[in-house]
């Protein structure tokens, strides 16, 4: 595999990881933004499933492991 794609696929991952916590902190700034606007509390309900937060983590930390793995392969075959 080449560098770049490891590099790719390691990209990914750490993107994959990080999904859960900026879609709470966007989801977080709506709900006050709404709140303020408003002036009164709102109940924004609209969360990632539970199960979310762990597959993004395994699935990126997998995406991570393969790029490194994949990415020394190709160091050894040159």
């Amino acid at each position: 595999m080449k560098a770049s794609v490891a590099i790719t696929i390691i990209v990914c991952g750490t993107i994959l990881i990080a999904v859960p916590y900026i879609h709470s902190t966007i989801a977080m700034q709506q709900l006050v933004g709404t709140m303020v606007a408003l002036d009164k509390e709102v109940n924004l309900t609209a969360d990632l499933p539970k199960h979310a937060d762990t597959v993004c983590m395994l699935g990126g930390a997998a995406m991570i492991i393969l790029g490194a793995v994949a990415g020394l392969r190709s160091d050894k075959q040159d």
